[in-house]
C-alpha cells in the first residue's frame, strides 16, 4: 500500500528529474491506477499546475502521435511495449518535425538496450 507521503515523494522526485514545470503537458494513455502513472501522470501536473492531456484509448494507435502534435505535449510517459511500438511504426514525417516532446520517460520495467539505440 502506498501512503500519500509515498504519492508525494514519488511526485516530487519524478518533477525534479524530468525538470517539469507548469508550462508541461504530460500525456497520459496508460492505466490511471498503476503507481507510475498515477503519480507521475496524474498528480504531478495537479502538483505543478501543469496540463494532462488524457487518451481514451491506445486503438488506434496512430491517435496517440496526433494528440501528441495537435495538444503539443512535453512530456511523454509510456512502458516499454509502446516504446517497442513507436519503433516499429511508420512516424509521419512532419512527427520529427512539429512535435514538442522534451522528455520520453519509461516506467514499469526496463528498457531493452535495442529499444533505447533506436
Amino acid at each position: 500500500m502506498l501512503s500519500s507521503r509515498n504519492i508525494f515523494s514519488n511526485t516530487h522526485g519524478g518533477s525534479l528529474h524530468v525538470k517539469a514545470s507548469h508550462k508541461d503537458r504530460i500525456v497520459v494513455f496508460l492505466p490511471m491506477f498503476h503507481s507510475f502513472i498515477f503519480s507521475i501522470g496524474v498528480i504531478m501536473p495537479l502538483y505543478l499546475g501543469a496540463s494532462s492531456v488524457v487518451i481514451k484509448s491506445l486503438k488506434p494507435f496512430a491517435n496517440i502521435f496526433k494528440q501528441v502534435l495537435l495538444k503539443r505535449v512535453t512530456i511523454f510517459l509510456g512502458i516499454p511495449d509502446v516504446y517497442n511500438a513507436l519503433v516499429k511504426a511508420e512516424l509521419p514525417w512532419y512527427f520529427m518535425w512539429f512535435n514538442a516532446v522534451r522528455i520520453f520517460v519509461s516506467g514499469a520495467a526496463a528498457l531493452q538496450p535495442k529499444t533505447l539505440e533506436t
